[in-house]
């Protein structure tokens, strides 16, 4: 490999490591969104932005979390929107909870959405959404991250049957959210909206989900998103207006 790659010990930032000493010292690599000039690519336009996640029992998950108007101009564009937490190497860093990116597009309809797309949930140091070209034109969209909030409510429960009192602390995260695209974007803050944001949690599972017809006569409809190891996410729709 050293001599496929022109690896030769010089001084230039190139530097070799067997595959061994990866697996012995490292337990994942991060591999960054980079264009080189040059290469028949577009460089990446870029931006981050610091969030926090506030989590309560009543709001059963996401009470209220930084969201976004991304406006894109150009045709075409190829997008990546990822959400970071805090690396648990880092001594005091929280367990990791789930995280995810959505994106959706206000309709002409108030209080309608149309669905762009969605990384799901998962509980990673980062999880990304990918928007491939074709997918999203020039226009006005919305950026939400996203969490069920599961991890944070099982902690609140713990600390309460030992007792101790759930602090500010306890119920909120820090992240950022990054967004890398090959054409002119602009993001916003905007102030958080529930019912939007309910929307960024349910239509991926809606658009992503198996759907099974409950009393098999199309009055019900739940919609199941597997994930694994990150778990399920339902959505019940009724269908019946006289419900």
């Amino acid at each position: 490999l050293k001599q496929e790659f022109g690896w030769t010990g010089a001084q230039d930032g190139i530097f070799f490591m067997s595959f061994d000493y990866v697996v012995k010292h490292f337990h994942g690599i991060n591999v960054c969104l980079l264009r080189k000039p040059g290469l028949n690519t577009v460089a990446w336009k870029e931006e981050r932005k610091k969030i926090q996640y506030k989590f309560s029992h009543e709001a059963h998950g996401v009470e209220s979390v930084q969201m976004f108007k991304l406006i894109i101009a150009g045709e075409g564009a190829e997008l990546y929107a990822t959400v970071h937490q805090q690396d648990k190497r880092r001594i005091g860093t929280p367990l990791y909870f789930d995280i995810g990116a959505t994106i959706l597009k206000e309709t002409s309809v108030k209080g309608e959405y149309k669905f762009i797309g969605s990384s799901g949930n998962a509980v990673d140091r980062q999880h990304q959404l990918e928007i491939t070209k074709g997918v999203i034109s020039s226009g006005t969209y919305l950026l939400f991250p996203t969490s069920t909030g599961c991890k944070i409510e099982n902690e609140r429960k713990e600390l309460a049957k030992k007792g101790k009192n759930v602090t500010p602390d306890d119920v909120t995260r820090p992240a950022m959210i990054s967004v890398h695209c090959d054409k002119l974007f602009l993001i916003q803050e905007v102030p958080f909206d529930a019912r939007a944001y309910e929307q960024a949690v349910k239509m991926p599972v809606m658009a992503q989900g198996e759907q099974t017809d409950l009393f098999n006569d199309g009055s019900v409809i739940l919609y199941t998103l597997k994930s694994g190891y990150n778990g399920n996410s339902y959505v019940a729709e009724n269908k019946k207006t006289d419900m």
